[in-house]
């Protein structure tokens, strides 16, 4: 983040104010993010429709690319939109080049993060081993994914090597793991809604509207992907503002960038009057 002068007010914010601010963000700055969001969705779903079609996947391992490419997604927003928040150049070429550079990271971070998930998907929830396994890890693994929760903004906006980030984003969790857990909860959830919300809406429309029933079912699955992608983009905006609060809690960060733009201004003005 090369400025300082941030869009929007640094405070600490609650978790739904959180969730609203993101929002309310997305809405004015719908030209710059729709675009991206729905690129990102498109170019998803793109991905796994042909990797599904060149290798004849069934749904379940449909289901893991999918759950494996959504952590790539957020990370492109985690940079676009920390640029943009602080008036920076939001080119998407070098968000995507940083995240590329990283791919085989974010890629083995998610297998770790989604495996209960993975082992469900895979089974497409039918196959009892995989189902009861991924079903009792779950259990227990939000609690170790909390802990590395900022890790993405850590180490994309703070540019730490990963020696340091893992113990950066611990120390940010810290003070706060029941917010953290919430958030990811919540997200859960937005995504199974994003889902369910897209296949009602294709069912609906193949089914009802345009007739084609034998198609629908079919269509409905692959638009239950796509909204889960497209859920993708919005969580990692709300990441994004939630780490904003936990550096302007734990350590002062709205009086730290405050103090730095007016030491940039001031800068700037000296350089004016050298050059006039």
């Amino acid at each position: 983040m090369s400025g300082f002068d941030a869009r929007i007010v640094l405070r600490p914010r609650s978790l739904d104010e959180t969730f609203d601010l993101a929002l309310a963000y997305l809405r004015v700055s719908a030209r710059q993010f729709l675009p991206l969001f729905a690129g990102l969705s498109i170019v998803a779903t793109g991905i796994v429709f042909v990797t599904s079609w060149a290798f004849e996947l069934s749904l379940g391992p449909r289901l893991c690319l999918a759950i494996l490419l959504t952590p790539v997604l957020e990370r492109v927003v985690t940079v676009y939109a920390g640029r943009h928040l602080f008036q920076s150049s939001g080119l998407i070429g070098p968000a995507l080049w940083a995240v590329l550079k990283q791919l085989p990271l974010i890629v083995v971070i998610a297998l770790f993060n989604s495996l209960p998930l993975l082992l469900m998907a895979y089974s497409r929830f039918e196959e009892e081993a995989f189902l009861g396994f991924g079903i009792m890890t779950g259990m227990i693994w939000p609690f170790l994914v909390v802990v590395h929760y900022y890790l993405g903004e850590v180490s994309h906006l703070e540019q730490l090597p990963l020696s340091k980030a893992p113990a950066r984003a611990r120390a940010l969790v810290g003070y706060r793991y029941g917010r953290v857990f919430g958030l990811l909860a919540v997200g859960f959830v937005v995504r199974v809604l994003f889902a369910l919300g897209t296949y009602s809406t294709g069912l609906f429309v193949m089914g009802f509207v345009l007739q084609f029933e034998e198609v629908s079912s079919h269509l409905g699955e692959w638009a239950a992907l796509a909204g889960y992608l497209a859920a993708g983009p919005y969580l990692a905006l709300v990441r994004l503002f939630d780490y904003v609060d936990a550096r302007t809690r734990r350590e002062g960060w709205d009086i730290q960038v405050r103090f730095h733009a007016i030491a940039q201004r001031e800068r700037a003005r000296i350089a004016e009057r050298s050059a006039a």
